[in-house]
């Protein structure tokens, strides 16, 4: 049984492909030019990974050139934004390695700086300082074992003393822990790519990095928005998700988690103990930016259900999907913002 169900747009038509690789990157893109099903318009996709994350830019299309032109400066700002804050030769890489770095550039500067605001918006539940905690963890190299005790008090210990200086024209980072921004960077990364398409004059369309999805314009019958996340107990159930413009970011075992001790577990680590957080289930954040987003999911899943819904109650432009709770006590609870667009779908 469904109500008010989405269904997925599926491409008739392949026009065109064209692909780059560089393999010292482990960057690959694919841009592709698909023609929908039923409707009139034409939309072009572009996908691949960049940094081990999928990417995926759906544009409605315009006139050619500048279609293609929105494509190659959108998934060139993600790449290079995703670069800066995960490839090993980036700079946040370089600070984390030289504790210091000169010169940085005017969008590192940023992202540094955002980082700041959102650590003191959420009083400290926002907290990237677990990069050292994360390599523990082995995420990076896609096969997450639990840490030695030992080496992670020790790992948490260097976390908490480390802080950003920024300077006229240097970065420093004082203590020895090491940054890792994660959805946060993703959702850095959809919004500069979203600025870049913008600026190319192309105003409906919708992009991907990692687990965080800006979308613009509005959507129609062939440019669908809906974002299906299943229900954590009923594996039949799910809850569709249209937004306005805006940003969506998940964090959902059954679509991010990896296998610990036998369980489904979110790829996400409680500050405290280091260990994945287990407060709540699941959680899907809208904000009318996607790197708010990015931030905000991994803070509020962080804080738990009750801080959590307590945080977004004053925010109207906050939306907020959280699951929670074991057995008979188990419920799915969102804000009035995202109660707005979820639909459900029922075995």
């Amino acid at each position: 049984m469904r109500i008010n169900v989405n269904a997925d747009v599926i491409a008739d038509n392949l026009i065109t492909t064209i692909r780059h690789y560089h393999h010292h990157h482990h960057f690959l893109w694919v841009l592709l030019i698909l023609l929908l099903g039923c409707g009139d318009e034409q939309i072009a996709s572009s996908k691949g990974t960049i940094e081990g994350f999928p990417v995926e830019i759906q544009l409605v299309k315009t006139d050619a050139g500048r279609m293609h032109k929105a494509l190659k400066a959108g998934m060139e700002t993600i790449e290079r934004r995703l670069k800066t804050a995960f490839d090993a030769e980036g700079e946040l890489a370089r600070l984390n390695k030289q504790r210091s770095l000169k010169s940085p550039s005017s969008e590192f500067i940023a992202l540094l700086s955002l980082n700041e605001q959102f650590q003191k918006e959420t009083n400290g539940a926002f907290e990237p300082r677990l990069g050292e905690v994360k390599q523990l963890w082995h995420w990076r190299e896609n096969r997450p074992q639990p840490p030695e005790a030992e080496r992670l008090v020790v790992a948490l210990e260097k976390a908490r003393a480390t802080r950003v200086v920024l300077k006229t024209d240097e970065v420093a980072l004082e203590g020895l822990g090491a940054l890792d921004f994660g959805r946060f960077a993703c959702g850095w990364a959809a919004d500069g790519a979203y600025e870049a398409i913008l600026s190319a004059g192309v105003t409906d369309g919708s992009i991907k990095v990692g687990d965080v999805t800006r979308y613009w314009g509005a959507p129609s019958s062939d440019f669908k928005w809906s974002t299906r996340i299943p229900d954590t107990m009923v594996d039949t159930m799910f809850y569709i998700i249209t937004p306005d413009p805006g940003a969506l970011a998940i964090i959902h075992p059954a679509l991010n988690g990896f296998k610990l001790n036998d369980k489904n577990v979110p790829r996400l680590l409680d500050p405290k103990t280091g260990m994945p957080c287990d407060s709540v289930w699941a959680l899907v954040v809208w904000s009318p930016s996607a790197s708010e987003a990015g931030a905000l999911s991994e803070a509020l899943f962080a804080m738990g259900k009750r801080s959590a819904v307590s945080y977004v109650a004053d925010k109207s432009k906050i939306g907020l999907l959280v699951m929670h709770g074991s057995g008979d006590d188990y419920a799915a609870e969102s804000d009035p913002v995202m109660r707005r667009w979820i639909e459900v779908e029922l075995p």
